[in-house]
């Protein structure tokens, strides 16, 4: 029969990431029961070259002291330990998500090419924050499980826990008389996850005692149908346009009215994620099919969505991040012999062929220019050109 550590030591050894002789094995040490536990197992085993980071935020009146707390621990056992200092920037997301993505800003910076950081989230965790995505409304890849290793930083992030209960880890941990330190927000109901911690899991186990495993594996089922849906909007994507790039500038308008409703709104998603802008909700997506697929064909509609924009010009929808505001009062002087860096991130001017050292202004355009394009007699407006050139008039 296997005990606590047999479990873990179990976990452990199935996948531990291979590395270079000279790259280190990180844990994210918090001084918490779970990371306490975890450091305190790879350093049983032995792993060469283990290393500690402790990340203070700064958010909890014994911040200090807990960072003591993890100098102490880690010199009793022999691991090296470095402390790193975080500022937590407000913002939209809340507390919880600005003091995580600093904390792993923070441990990115400590870490060197083919460095491996080891997590210890749990069945647990997965499981709660399956429930915290649901209740965020979120879609498939919000629903997916944590991996238990993917690329991070200069190297990748290992969570070799994931299969494991939390009550084995606190078994292990009494097991061996380790001392940790506890943050009151994990009991603090204020914070969605202690909510869920505290009432809503213990309510749902005494129904379904097995509701933890079974929403972890929920979430690892997600996880490969968004593998598979991932898959189907790239191959969607190169298909649609035509030139087989994964991540186009523009699609087709006619060939998206085409597919059904659910296998646009796929290829939209995945358009989205390559090309790094954020995913728009399900009401967003009905709006890019009857504001800019439906609309009259002399229109060029615009949709803006949290950085992102899509629009469409001669029946081709096109995705980007939001525009800047175009400077309208803003011009210089050029002699046109350096290139002219353009505010606003609008490009570079160049001067080309025979034009020699000039006397010209730039600036914006302010309506109504007209222009004599070279060998042409006739001067033209700024706008026929434009639309002869097929360029989009956000252009």
């Amino acid at each position: 029969m296997h005990t606590p550590r047999d479990n873990m030591l179990d976990a452990f050894l199935k996948a531990i990431p291979e590395r270079s002789r000279d790259s280190s094995l990180w844990v994210a040490y918090s001084g918490g029961a779970d990371s306490t536990a975890l450091l305190h197992g790879l350093r049983q085993l032995q792993i060469p070259d283990l290393r500690a980071v402790h990340i203070h935020h700064g958010l909890q009146q014994r911040a200090d002291d807990w960072e003591m707390h993890c100098h102490r621990f880690c010199r009793r056992i022999g691991v090296p330990l470095k402390s790193v200092r975080a500022e937590v920037r407000a913002s939209g997301t809340g507390v919880e998500a600005a003091a995580r993505e600093a904390r792993y800003a923070a441990i990115a910076e400590c870490m060197k090419p083919g460095d491996v950081l080891a997590t210890a989230h749990h069945q647990d965790d997965q499981a709660e924050t399956f429930l915290l995505a649901l209740m965020r409304g979120a879609h498939v890849n919000g629903l997916s499980a944590m991996p238990g290793l993917r690329d991070f930083g200069p190297g990748c992030l290992w969570r070799p826990l994931l299969d494991c209960p939390r009550q084995v880890i606190l078994d292990y941990v009494a097991k061996h008389e380790l001392a940790f330190v506890e943050d009151p927000q994990n009991n603090d109901l204020r914070f969605s996850r202690a909510l869920l911690r505290q009432q809503v899991l213990p309510q749902l186990r005494t129904q379904w005692p097995q509701v933890k495993q079974r929403l972890a594996q929920t979430a690892a089922e997600m996880a490969q149908t968004a593998q598979l849906l991932e898959q189907i909007a790239l191959q969607d994507l190169r298909q649609l346009s035509g030139d087989g790039a994964e991540v186009p500038a523009c699609l087709p308008a006619a060939a998206l009215r085409q597919l059904t409703a659910v296998r646009r709104n796929n290829l939209v998603r995945g358009w989205v994620r390559a090309s790094g802008l954020p995913q728009p909700p399900a009401a967003v997506l009905a709006r890019i099919h009857a504001e800019l697929l439906d609309a009259g064909g002399d229109r060029n509609p615009c949709l803006r969505w949290n950085g992102a924009e899509w629009r469409r010009y001669r029946d081709q929808v096109f995705l980007m991040p939001n525009l800047a505001p175009i400077p309208k009062l803003w011009q210089v002087p050029w002699s046109g012999q350096c290139p002219l860096i353009l505010p606003a991130s609008a490009g570079t001017v160049h001067a080309h062929g025979g034009a020699g050292r000039r006397n010209w202004t730039v600036r914006f355009v302010q309506g109504g220019e007209r222009f004599r394009p070279h060998g042409k007699r006739r001067l033209r407006s700024l706008k026929n050109l434009f639309q002869e050139a097929g360029i989009p008039p956000w252009i």
